[in-house]
């Protein structure tokens, strides 16, 4: 990758597309669009993907060559309450993007989610049909679907579970939410029946970036670790890594009635994205591992 070469991140002010900035700028000239900027300057853009011609403007004044969207409401409950919202964001907004990049040429890799799929079986491929049981899940669907008949070019990346510290407040940031919670003394309700290959911040935005700068990949790839384990179990081995004793830690197995529908086991194959790119993407182990060394550098 030149140095010359420009990436735009719309959602670069969240969890993720913190990471994906902070990787980005060894390689790429870095925008960022976000609707949450309160200070834009020449490389960061307050953006509301809803409004298409909002989305237009900025891709003509950046001329990106490749586009990462991470923009969406992600917060699962969130979207049941607020369908509607969930609806602009994640699949108009989805669309409009996707629609400059068509015009453009540029390429795109979409942020989609394994909450397309019901979690009846254990391994999903590609190839595997959706059935999400969450606005969420639907809408990330919905999404995938547009973005395919808009830009066929277009990379749709598909995590399980991404774990990670964000560097600043307001995020969905699960890690976060659980060191904080054990540094404050307060136990943890974590579900035992929710199984998951996860994927660290770090590695997922490495992929987003091989998957930017490819010439020919596109369509739908996972990404996560190559083995599963429950929700439990992996805030068990975070846990142990950060030394709080397992009584931190609470097995949840009845589902709240406020708590939007997951699928039970989301465990990903990776296969076709191993196939493209040569970034390992290792256990859960290896996954805890390198976010808890975001930590220890923080």
């Amino acid at each position: 990758m030149g140095s010359a070469r420009t990436v735009l991140i719309v959602g670069g002010s969240g969890f993720i597309g913190q990471h994906l900035t902070e990787i980005a700028r060894a390689s790429w000239k870095v925008y960022i669009a976000d609707q949450s900027v309160q200070e834009p300057s020449d490389t960061c853009y307050r953006l509301d993907v809803t409004d298409a011609e909002d989305v237009h403007s900025l891709c003509e004044k950046v001329r990106p060559d490749a586009v990462a969207n991470l923009a969406a409401i992600s917060d699962i409950d969130h979207c049941e309450r607020e369908q509607s919202q969930a609806r602009a964001v994640n699949v108009l907004g989805a669309s409009n993007v996707a629609k400059e990049c068509a015009k453009s040429g540029a390429r795109l890799v979409f942020l989609s989610s394994a909450a397309v799929f019901d979690g009846l079986k254990h391994g999903y491929s590609e190839g595997d049909s959706p059935n999400p049981l969450s606005v969420y899940g639907q809408t990330k669907l919905e999404a995938e679907k547009a973005i395919n008949e808009i830009h066929p070019s277009a990379n749709i990346l598909r995590p399980a579970l991404v774990l990670g510290l964000s560097r600043g407040h307001g995020t969905n940031a699960l890690l976060n939410k659980w060191v904080d919670s054990w540094r404050e003394g307060k136990p943890l309700k974590v579900p035992t029946e929710e199984y998951r290959n996860p994927i660290d911040a770090s590695t997922l935005a490495k992929v987003i970036l091989s998957l930017a700068d490819h010439p020919t990949t596109k369509g739908i790839y996972h990404i996560g670790a190559l083995d599963s384990a429950s929700r439990y179990e992996i805030a068990q081995k975070v846990a142990q890594a950060l030394g709080y004793p397992p009584s931190m830690i609470i097995p949840h197995k009845e589902s709240s009635p406020d708590r939007a529908p997951r699928g039970r086991d989301h465990f990903l194959l990776t296969d076709r994205i191993r196939k493209v790119c040569s970034i390992p993407l290792g256990t859960i182990d290896d996954v805890v591992r390198r976010s808890l060394n975001e930590l220890a550098q923080s």
